[in-house]
């Protein structure tokens, strides 16, 4: 048996030996790191892509739906049937939502037709 201490010495690494390895180590280039936040910036595009697509998938499906419920509704009460007051005031509901839509949309369409019919006006040049 060999005494604690008595051998060769365990050289243990300082701060000096670390920055050495590291500063001799090859390091990674710029352009490598920003290429992997680049690739994950595509992914995170690519995913919120992906959600939005869904979302306006399940905001269509809803319009669908609605569109269907107005429908029956309409044809129910066109054919004297009973009607809750409910689903009634639900069909007003919805109508009036329509009337603004589409309101909404001419009024953007209007907007925009001024604003493309609007001419600079020309400044007449004076003589001196």
């Amino acid at each position: 048996m060999i005494p604690e201490g008595i051998g060769e010495p365990e050289k243990k690494e300082t701060l000096g030996d670390l920055t050495d390895r590291l500063s001799e180590a090859p390091t990674q280039a710029y352009s490598v790191g920003e290429e992997e936040l680049l690739d994950i910036s595509n992914e995170l595009n690519q995913i919120t892509t992906t959600s939005d697509f869904f979302e306006q998938e399940k905001q269509r499906m809803r319009d669908k739906r609605d569109q269907e419920r107005a429908q029956d509704i309409r044809e129910r009460i066109a054919l004297g049937e009973m009607v809750d007051q409910k689903e009634t005031r639900w069909l007003e509901r919805y109508d009036e939502a329509q009337i603004q839509k589409s309101k909404g949309i001419a009024e953007v369409d209007f907007v925009a037709t001024e604003a493309a019919d609007v001419e600079t006006p020309s400044v007449p040049e004076q003589d001196a």
